[in-house]
């Protein structure tokens, strides 16, 4: 039994922390795979901008460096929207909205854009602004439904639900209480 002791010589010095560094590097590519999905919401795995697959809430893994997770709500989101514009007659308006948006297909929103809400958003801020400066004053008081700027708002997989405008609020200057009483000079 001596012998087999006598044979028996411990790793060199060095070999100790690259395994030690080999396992740590292992440890967080795993821990980097791996996800949990929080409650109402998706999770859309990407490879090369294709969508791999969607999971809804849970465990969901991916092979990092080669795929990419988008996040996103299954709830609809309410977004305050402030538009600042000078209308055709040339006042300046602050236009202030409150706009819901839902993801209706999470696959086509989760390829169109990292945060298609957030796309959504600046695309109905867009809309608005152009709607501000094609109308004039009076005509974007009496405005009598948003219906049709609600489809104007082309985020793909993102459905805007409502869009509700809260207040128009305009500088009184001369000029605009001369044209509001009907006056000339």
């Amino acid at each position: 039994m001596d012998t087999a002791f006598a044979e028996w010589t411990p790793a060199p010095a060095g070999a100790a922390p690259w395994a030690v560094i080999a396992i740590l590097v292992t440890a967080a590519i795993i821990a980097s795979s791996a996800r949990v999905v929080p409650a109402r919401h998706w999770v859309v795995v990407l490879r090369s901008g294709r969508v791999v697959r969607v999971a809804a809430s849970g465990l969901v893994v991916h092979v990092p460096g080669v795929e990419q997770q988008v996040l996103l709500t299954r709830t609809a989101v309410h977004v305050p929207l402030v538009v600042r514009g000078r209308s055709a007659d040339g006042t300046e308006v602050r236009l202030a909205a409150d706009a819901t948006f839902r993801i209706v297909d999470p696959a086509l929103a989760g390829q169109t854009a990292p945060a298609p809400l957030q796309l959504a958003t600046d695309e109905a801020e867009r809309i608005l602004g152009a709607l501000i400066r094609r109308s004039d004053l009076g005509s974007l008081a009496v405005l009598p439904s948003y219906g049709d700027v609600l489809e104007q708002i082309p985020v793909p997989g993102v459905r805007t639900i409502a869009l509700r405008i809260e207040r128009i609020d305009v500088e009184l200057t001369v000029g605009l209480l001369r044209a509001a009483s009907g006056q000339t000079k």
